[in-house]
């Protein structure tokens, strides 16, 4: 009767081998100095500009938000939602906060660069790693893909971040069994747990 966290599977849908994700990983690069994408091998400013280099290349696909989050549910008291694997996603240029989020985990693991699943009640964004060591993260939304540019989504997924990082300190230990605020999910230590990528 009790509740069953299975949130860490979200890690088999970052797909980082997939042809589409490296397709557009491939494009990543024209918005780089150089032309290249050297992971953890440049300095904080290097590492935030390759995020960015994937962000504008997830523009240029011509991402667009579509929340068709829910799918239909046997049982009332639950609503189960649909994920999309990154090719979908890229197929049909269509993401929601979720679908997003494991996309860019994707292209963030193909190109050697430390991310994390990052889910608060009713909204996903992405974590990334500024550096190689340390345990220091910086947030994008990937919702607002089709509308904002990489700063603001920037300062929105901090946002989302420090708002529900701050009630998961406060009410987090007081809270009933399966409640929860925040969950930062590293798609390393995933890996780690062999919750790998499903194609």
């Amino acid at each position: 009767g009790g509740v069953q966290d299975f949130s860490s599977y979200l890690g088999a849908w970052v797909t980082p081998n997939c042809p589409a994700v490296h397709t557009v990983l491939r494009s990543a690069v024209e918005h780089l100095p150089g032309r290249e994408l050297m992971s953890y091998q440049v300095d904080e400013p290097g590492v935030e500009a390759q995020v960015e280099a994937i962000y504008k290349a997830l523009q240029q696909v011509g991402m667009a938000y579509v929340n068709s989050a829910t799918a239909v549910s046997t049982t009332p008291e639950f609503t189960l939602q649909r994920v999309r694997l990154p090719r979908e996603s890229l197929k049909r240029h269509a993401a929601n906060c979720l679908d997003g989020t494991v996309l860019m985990a994707s292209l963030l693991e193909a190109a050697s660069l430390r991310s994390a699943l990052v889910l608060v009640p009713g909204h996903a964004v992405l974590g990334w790693q500024p550096t190689a060591e340390g345990d220091c993260w910086d947030y994008v939304d990937p919702s607002v893909l089709g509308t904002k540019p990489f700063a603001e989504a920037r300062a929105l997924g901090r946002l989302v971040v420090d708002q529900y990082a701050d009630q998961q300190a406060l009410y987090g230990s007081q809270a009933a069994a399966g409640v929860w605020f925040f969950k930062r999910l590293p798609v390393a230590a995933l890996r780690q747990q062999l919750i790998l990528p499903m194609e």
